[in-house]
């Protein structure tokens, strides 16, 4: 959420996010992966990969057309890939080509965000999305999933 504002994480939030991220890593230091699953879960970031990088280069050569610099666009579009009033605020920069761009380009530049924002939310998805760990037994697996859940639930209360 933060993100799609352009707001600063809270220190609080911040640190409970690492500690948490560093209790599930030690949760899972023991656990043997399905190397099949490992390969297919790659592929998948790949192709997830290989599709921003595709959609961000379609929308930076949508900006160059109306004479936006490289340096411009980087700087006006990196850390704000996510922010939901970003046509808006480039919209009113002073900078050359800006203010036709989003005019103009309105609706392809939304459209490109949208999907961008897709696969944020997939990578994110398959960030947290269970694993099925081998081999163990129904009680580990059974605390595992328990304390994988509570650390999604301590996430999401984060960040609120």
């Amino acid at each position: 959420e933060a993100a799609q504002v352009r707001k600063e994480l809270r220190t609080a939030t911040t640190n409970r996010y690492t500690k948490l991220q560093g209790e599930v890593s030690d949760l899972m230091a023991d656990i043997e992966l399905n190397n099949f699953r490992i390969e297919e879960l790659v592929d998948q970031l790949y192709g997830l990969s290989r599709r921003l990088v595709t959609l961000e280069g379609t929308l930076f050569r949508l900006a160059s057309k109306h004479k936006i610099t490289r340096e411009s666009f980087l700087k006006h579009y990196l850390g704000s890939e996510l922010e939901a009033n970003w046509t808006r605020r480039v919209s009113r920069l002073k900078e050359k080509g800006w203010k036709e761009f989003v005019k103009v380009r309105r609706d392809e530049v939304k459209e490109i965000r949208h999907n961008i924002a897709e696969i944020a939310g997939v990578s994110t998805w398959l960030s947290l999305h269970p694993i099925t760990p081998i081999p163990m037994d129904p009680t580990q697996q059974s605390i595992f999933k328990t304390d994988l859940n509570r650390f999604r639930i301590l996430l999401a209360s984060s960040e609120r």
